[in-house]
């Protein structure tokens, strides 16, 4: 934003702005229907893509006079009895905003399925370069895209074209990038739902209104000891018979005080040698270690775990010391997994933080969906939002 801001301070670049159209165009075409079909409906997307920053006015990021012509191929017609006409004035669009044009196209007798032209749809605006696009096969509007979003928040158009069913309500995933979320909303043009509490770096929230909502957390470490592979030692690993640290396993992700965490490691050991691991947690004050695992190994290969509680203060768990205990024997350390205590494939039900109506998708059009939460503005992605469409042709 800043640099665009910049930019049109100086001046720099008006030039190749004004070249580039305003208008982006998305067609959704369902030739494969045309064989069998007297008609067929094919749909555009269109959206402003001029953001404000661009210029010191912003009221030169509208889009003015927007008007979008569809042109079939030679034997196709714009029946008026059914189809309104092949150009459509839409008026003005704000900044981001979308629109969605369609008709209802005649199909020539005897289609066989394949085009010899293309259908060619523009789009227009005053004072802009005119965008356009041809299409010359059957082409869907992908409906449930990853969304990674900043900002205040943002808005999309979710395009239920290729539903199965003619109305649903799609299940929505929710996912923190590098920090805290909190209460996450999620609303179409008439509902919203929200989760009332905060979301985690490395968790996912799916609100899902046959199975509600389920959180899911990323283990904090899932290190599979690549770095300890020896493929000369009978074992698959390697054998640590010197020193005291064997090696550091990255680990990330926040934790409460009082949290319980599960902490497994597969390892053996021999000549006296055994486990001995410290986790590392961050705390406001800097670092707090706490030794697990200790003493745990036998003279056969073995999975050992324990439970833990995460101490006061800390806020994240940062790493994984693996060592040999006492500096004795020979130890051997294959993989190292911590985990949020009672995790299970099925994810924990926060059915009760969650507040609103279900959204819902519709086969005869494209909806608007909106993201917002509590936390400050930022730059960069501070989420991933999808709306999880199962039954899409």
């Amino acid at each position: 934003y800043h640099i665009r801001r910049h930019l049109a301070e100086q001046g720099v670049g008006r030039e190749v702005l004004a070249r580039h159209p305003y208008l982006s165009l998305q067609m959704d075409l369902p030739l494969e229907k045309a064989t069998t079909a007297e008609y067929i409906h094919p749909r555009v997307i269109v959206r402003n893509t001029r953001e404000e920053s661009y210029s010191l006015d912003p009221e030169q990021a509208v889009a003015r006079d927007v008007k979008v012509t569809i042109q079939p191929p030679e034997g196709f017609t714009i029946d008026r009895s059914v189809s309104p006409p092949a150009t459509l004035g839409v008026g003005d669009l704000a900044p981001g905003e979308s629109v969605v044009c369609d008709w209802w196209v005649g199909v020539p007798a005897g289609f066989s399925g394949e085009l010899k032209q293309p259908f060619v749809v523009s789009g227009a605006c005053t004072d802009a370069a005119t965008a356009s696009i041809r299409v010359s096969e059957d082409a869907a509007i992908p409906c449930g895209l990853v969304h990674e979003i900043g900002g205040f928040g943002a808005q999309w158009l979710e395009p239920g074209f290729r539903l199965s069913s003619a109305q649903l309500s799609p299940a929505i995933e929710i996912e923190p990038l590098k920090v805290a979320i909190r209460n996450p909303r999620i609303g179409d043009e008439f509902n919203t739902i929200q989760y009332r509490d905060t979301l985690e770096p490395a968790s996912r929230l799916i609100v899902d209104p046959m199975r509600g909502a389920r959180l899911f957390y990323e283990p904090l470490c899932d290190d599979a000891g690549e770095a300890r592979v020896d493929a000369n030692d009978p074992t698959g690993f390697k054998a640590f018979a010197d020193g005291y640290m064997v090696s550091r396993s990255a680990a990330g992700g926040a934790v409460r005080p009082g949290e319980q965490l599960t902490i497994s490691a597969f390892g053996k050991a021999e000549g006296g040698g055994q486990s001995l691991i410290v986790m590392r947690y961050t705390t406001a004050e800097g670092q707090k270690d706490e030794s697990v695992l200790v003493n745990r190994f036998s003279a056969e290969w073995k999975t050992v775990s324990q439970t833990v509680t995460v101490p006061e203060g800390a806020v994240s768990l940062q790493n994984v010391f693996l060592y040999r205990f006492k500096q004795e024997g020979t130890v051997w350390y294959g993989a190292v997994r911590v985990e949020r205590t009672g995790m299970t494939e099925e994810g924990i039900d926060v059915s009760d933080r969650v507040a609103g109506r279900y959204l819902t998708l519709w086969a005869s059009g494209a909806r608007l969906f909106s993201y917002s939460d509590d936390n400050e503005p930022t730059m960069a992605p501070r989420v991933r939002v999808r709306v999880v469409v199962p039954h899409a042709e």
